[in-house]
C-alpha cells in the first residue's frame, strides 16, 4: 500500500481537485490517503464524505499548528504503509496512470522513485529542491531516521537534499507524474516575506549539512550543497532591494563559518563555474563576479560581531 499524505491548512477551496486526481487513479485501491488538518478553521468532513466510498481516506488533526513540514511528519508517524508519497493540497497527480507507473517500480527495492513534475501545465524535469513527484520507501526513512524539521519554509528542500544524498538506490522515471499549481493565496506566498524566506532557506541548508555530517556523507557533496545555497543567497540579495541585509548577516553568520570548513573541497574554478551558471553571463566578468561574491561572504563574517 501507498500512504499519500496531504498537509492541509484552510485548503477547502483547492482540496477537491487534489482528491479528484487521486479518485481517478487506476489503482486507487492501493492507497491510504491522509488529510493532515493542521489547525484549519473548520474540519474536512465534507471532503471526506465526498470521497470516502471511492478510496481509503482519513482526516488526522494536529494538536497545534505545525506548518507543512511538521504536518507531513505527523502524517508519517500516524500511518504505516510500506511506501509514502506527499501531495500538497493545491496540487494534483498528473494523470490516472501515475500511481500504477510508480507501483510497477516499487517491488524492485528502490529507496526513492522520482517522476517528472509539471508546473502550471508546462512540462518540466523533476526538481532536486522539493519532494513533489517522488515516492519513498518507509523503511529507508525509518532506518536512517530522516524527518522533516520544524521550520515553516524550505523544509521540503532540506528533506529532499538529505534523502537524495544518503542513498544511490534511486530510479528516475522519464514521465510526468505531478502537477504543481502555483497558488498565490497559499500560506507560503502570503505569510512569509522574502526576508524570512531567505533566512529559513539558509537555516535549512545548515540543518541539512549537520544531518549529512551525522551520516558521514562525502564532504564534496556537502561542499556543493553549501555552495549552491550560498550562490542562491548571493543572487537573491543582489536582485531584491527589499531585504534587510544587515539583519540577514547577523542571523545567518553561521553559514559562512560552515562553508569555510568545506571550501577546501572546492577549487576556485568550481566556485566560479557555479556563479557563472547562475548569473548567466560571459567569462569576461568572471573575476569581478568572484570578487563580488567574496565581498558578499565577508558580510556574514562581520555579522557575527
Amino acid at each position: 500500500m501507498i500512504d499519500i499524505i496531504i498537509p492541509a491548512y484552510n485548503a477547502h477551496d483547492t482540496l477537491y481537485k487534489t482528491l479528484s486526481s487521486i479518485a481517478l487513479q487506476t489503482i486507487k485501491d492501493k492507497v491510504n490517503v491522509y488529510i493532515i488538518n493542521d489547525c484549519s478553521k473548520k474540519n474536512y468532513k465534507k471532503e471526506i464524505d465526498t470521497f470516502k466510498d471511492i478510496f481509503n481516506l482519513k482526516e488526522i488533526k494536529t494538536k497545534k499548528r505545525l506548518g507543512p513540514g511538521g504536518a507531513r511528519q505527523y502524517g508519517i508517524e500516524n500511518s504505516d504503509s510500506n511506501y509514502i508519497m506527499f501531495i500538497d493540497a493545491d496540487d494534483q497527480l498528473y494523470n490516472p496512470f501515475v500511481l500504477n507507473l510508480l507501483y510497477f517500480n516499487m517491488d524492485k527495492g528502490y529507496d526513492i522513485i522520482i517522476g517528472k513534475e509539471v508546473v502550471n501545465g508546462i512540462r518540466g524535469d523533476y526538481k532536486q529542491s522539493n519532494i513533489h513527484g517522488k515516492i519513498y520507501r518507509r523503511a529507508f526513512l525509518k532506518e536512517n531516521n530522516i524527518k522533516f524539521n520544524n521550520t515553516k519554509y524550505s523544509e521540503d528542500n532540506s528533506f529532499d537534499q538529505i534523502t537524495r544524498n544518503i542513498t544511490n538506490n534511486i530510479i528516475e522515471i522519464n514521465d510526468p507524474v505531478y502537477l504543481y499549481v502555483e497558488n498565490k493565496n497559499s500560506l507560503t506566498s502570503k505569510k512569509y516575506k522574502d526576508q524570512e524566506k531567505l533566512t529559513q532557506y539558509l537555516y535549512n541548508r545548515i540543518y541539512t549539512t549537520l544531518e549529512l555530517q551525522k551520516r558521514n556523507v562525502d564532504p564534496v557533496k556537502i561542499a556543493n550543497i553549501l555552495l549552491r545555497g550560498y550562490t542562491y543567497a548571493y543572487l537573491t540579495v543582489k536582485t531584491n532591494k527589499s531585504l534587510n541585509n544587515n539583519k540577514l548577516y547577523k542571523k545567518c553568520y553561521r553559514y559562512e563559518l560552515m562553508f569555510l570548513n568545506y571550501e577546501k573541497y572546492l577549487s576556485e574554478n568550481e566556485i566560479l563555474e557555479n556563479l557563472l551558471k547562475r548569473v548567466n553571463c560571459s567569462n569576461i566578468f568572471a573575476n569581478e563576479i568572484l570578487k563580488d561574491f567574496n565581498k558578499f561572504r565577508s558580510k556574514f563574517k562581520e555579522g557575527k560581531k
